[in-house]
């Protein structure tokens, strides 16, 4: 699997890193005729959690329940949990997605992850109605996320700079590191150039590997041809 991240920079000009790698409203039912008004229908969520206090041997089981105020429970609806920082957690299935059943229930497991802190879970109905709740992850979980880079550009004395010419040439520096910033070694580094007329790397293969410190850098020379160009860095995963 590879990893692609692009770097744009401008030649003579300013040379630019960049990595890439509710409420809601309740629907009227209508009126009826012969003179009188059928009863609006509310559709209501409530949340619960088997426990506010998450912890690695310890995860939640949250507990959406959908009633509507003329026919009570509302079965075969999709409920979606939510996490206001999504680093703290996550939930099984990982789609945060349930079906309510006969009785309007919905459930899914939240785990924390290896970030402590608090957080607010969210269940949500697609007509908008929702409902919150608070909850506090220990951290001690499992490693979730994706894997981390760094881009910057500096000088052969290892300084940030924002221009480059030939005269002066630049260096590309990649770190990568695993989400929970250790870095990764011998990974495959592999630079290219949207516009090979506006310069050269060495090496002229565009490749490094990433050291000890999950750290490649290689050297970007500015051609005789001024402008705009886009470099794509891409990291095998293996």
């Amino acid at each position: 699997m590879r990893s692609a991240y692009k770097v744009y920079f401008a030649l003579l000009c300013t040379f630019f890193l960049v990595a890439c790698g509710g409420g809601g409203g309740i629907t009227d039912s209508g009126t009826g005729g012969d003179g009188g008004t059928d009863p609006t229908e509310v559709i209501s969520i409530k949340l619960e959690t088997s426990s506010n206090e998450i912890t690695a041997s310890s995860s939640a089981m949250l507990k959406a329940t959908v009633t509507s105020s003329l026919t009570g429970a509302v079965a075969n609806t999709v409920v979606t949990f939510s996490l206001s920082d999504p680093s703290l957690g996550s939930f099984t299935p990982s789609a945060g997605t349930a079906k309510t059943n006969s009785e309007g229930v919905a459930e899914v497991i939240l785990s924390t992850s290896t970030t402590q802190g608090a957080v607010t879970v969210t269940a949500s109905l697609d007509s908008g109605e929702s409902a919150s709740t608070g909850i506090s992850m220990a951290g001690d979980g499992a490693v979730t996320g994706e894997n981390l880079i760094t881009l910057k550009l500096k000088d052969a004395a290892g300084n940030a700079i924002s221009n480059i010419s030939f005269l002066t040439p630049g260096y590309i520096h990649v770190e990568y590191k695993d989400p929970t910033g250790i870095p990764i070694a011998n990974r495959l580094v592999t630079f290219s150039l949207n516009d090979t007329a506006l310069a050269t790397f060495v090496p002229n293969s565009g490749t490094g590997l990433t050291d000890e410190n999950g750290q490649a850098v290689i050297k970007v020379i500015a051609a005789n041809k001024e402008g705009a160009g886009t470099v794509k860095v891409e990291i095998d995963e293996q």
